[in-house]
């Protein structure tokens, strides 16, 4: 009896330990499991195209997830630039499909904020390009990215643009670049390596912290080219209203109410089913009275200012290039209260006046060049001419006087942008270097035409170059008026 007693406690003890074996295997198996799913979710896609449901030919731009608050909702964001309101309600929902095997992952049937206003139209701004859909169940086989902090965007912050490529098999491509401007509603992202980046409208730009912006534009400057971001906190500060409680608006409560994009070549737009006649849209955009103002009668009625903008089937568009002189010459007085200070300066008589009297640079001839470079761009429209800026003056070879020879004389400022700011920047910059040299005009004519031929990602785009001088050339034959005049 004693000894079946003791057989049957060894053998319990020696099942303890089996089982304890088979539960260690197991849990690390399950460990194991876990880890491979987590890095499966980690190496998962995490960019998508959006397409029509049941309309093949309905292709729109790239979309992203991100998460929604602390819900553990997912929502997916994407620009509202490559959208159509109306085809949208016309078929009332879309799927998200990743890769070029065109996989469904997630599908939306409304949107979870109000869509924001492509920065094409009138009035449009690109940090309110943006749309964010509701989806009808979280996204399978794509991994969700989370927003980076406004306070983790800086210049020279290295940056990943995420998008679906054309021409390979996989699912998604990664291009790395770095953040060289940051604005107020935008960011500025010079690429590593030149690649167009057409159909990837709305793909999100990511850095070590998160997605920082949703990409908008490109262009080409320099070896890698530049994109446009609308910055990530335009969608964040959306999704604190979202709409009937997070369950999202239907399609169809929004169309017809966000006019026709001007065209642009390289971002694709859902192709409209309507058919309309070629009209003429003229927007007005007031600046007296104030936006919120309350006006009322008064004897000679109200005072109204503004800016009248048509838009047609023919939209015209332009480059222009501002090219300003800062050669010695310029340092001479103008003639007119420039800098506003009350006090006109006298002109100094050439170099020889130099010896005795300073000159008033406020008042120079440089500076009524960029007073009146800044009145010009006053009358732009970013919205349809990019502006550039080159500087020149220039320096004799004289080791080389009958031949010719000198040292670079003319510098671009800034590059063709839309981006009025930095345009203001670049003048800024040309009046602080100040005046100094000769006049190398056709250095500046060949800078310019090569800054407008860099820019040849729209062939219809009117290319302009607008000279801001005060003399005659002298360079590139130190002595040879006929000759500079030719070259």
């Amino acid at each position: 009896m004693s000894v079946g007693l003791l057989r049957t406690g060894s053998e319990s003890a020696e099942s303890k330990a089996v089982a304890r074996t088979w539960r260690a295997i197991w849990t690390c198996a399950f460990a194991l499991a876990l880890a491979a799913s987590a890095k499966t979710q980690d190496s998962a896609p995490a960019v998508a195209r959006l397409h029509l449901a049941g309309n093949p030919r309905g292709v729109g731009g790239l979309i992203f997830f991100i998460p929604v608050g602390s819900s553990g909702d997912v929502a997916a964001v994407g620009s509202a630039h490559s959208l159509e309101l109306d085809a949208l309600a016309q078929v009332g929902s879309v799927e998200f499909r990743r890769g070029p095997a065109h996989r469904p992952v997630a599908s939306s049937r409304g949107f979870l904020v109000s869509p924001g206003r492509p920065f094409r139209v009138p009035g449009g701004r690109l940090g309110d390009d943006f749309a964010v859909f509701a989806l009808d169940a979280p996204p399978e086989g794509a991994r969700v990215l989370e927003p980076a902090p406004a306070t983790a965007i800086a210049l020279d912050t290295r940056v990943h643009v995420l998008g679906v490529p054309v021409d390979a098999g996989q699912d998604d491509l990664s291009l790395s670049g770095r953040v060289v401007g940051i604005g107020s509603d935008r960011i500025e992202v010079e690429l590593d390596a030149d690649r167009s980046l057409s159909g990837w409208g709305g793909a999100p730009v990511v850095s070590d912290a998160g997605v920082i912006g949703i990409l908008q534009a490109q262009w080409r400057s320099g070896s890698g080219g530049r994109l446009s971001v609308a910055p990530i906190a335009g969608v964040l500060e959306a999704l604190e209203h979202l709409l009937r409680d997070g369950a999202g608006e239907p399609f169809a409560h929004f169309a017809a109410r966000t006019p026709p994009a001007a065209p642009s070549p390289g971002w694709p737009t859902i192709p409209s089913t309507r058919t309309e006649s070629p009209s003429t849209r003229v927007n007005l955009e007031l600046e007296v009275p104030l936006p919120g103002s309350r006006v009322g009668d008064g004897i000679c009625g109200l005072f109204v200012a503004g800016r009248a903008l048509a838009h047609s089937d023919r939209f015209s568009r332009f480059n222009v290039v501002l090219v300003i002189d800062r050669s010695e010459s310029t340092r001479e007085a103008s003639g007119a209260d420039i800098d506003g200070d009350g006090d006109v300066a006298a002109a100094r008589l050439g170099p020889i006046g130099s010896l005795f009297a300073e000159t008033d640079l406020g008042d120079s001839i440089l500076a009524a060049e960029i007073a009146a470079a800044r009145q010009l761009l006053l009358g732009f429209d970013p919205r349809i001419t990019r502006v550039g800026v080159v500087s020149f003056a220039g320096k004799p070879n004289r080791s080389r006087l009958f031949r010719p020879g000198w040292t670079p004389a003319a510098r671009v400022r800034q590059s063709l942008t839309a981006d009025y700011a930095r345009v203001e920047d670049a003048f800024q910059a040309i009046l602080d270097a100040g005046p100094e040299g000769a006049t190398n005009m056709a250095a500046a004519i060949e800078r310019a035409s090569d800054e407008l031929v860099g820019s040849g990602d729209d062939p219809d785009r009117k290319k302009v170059v607008l000279f801001f001088t005060d003399g005659k050339p002298t360079l590139p034959y130190w002595g040879f008026e006929a000759d500079n005049v030719r070259a």
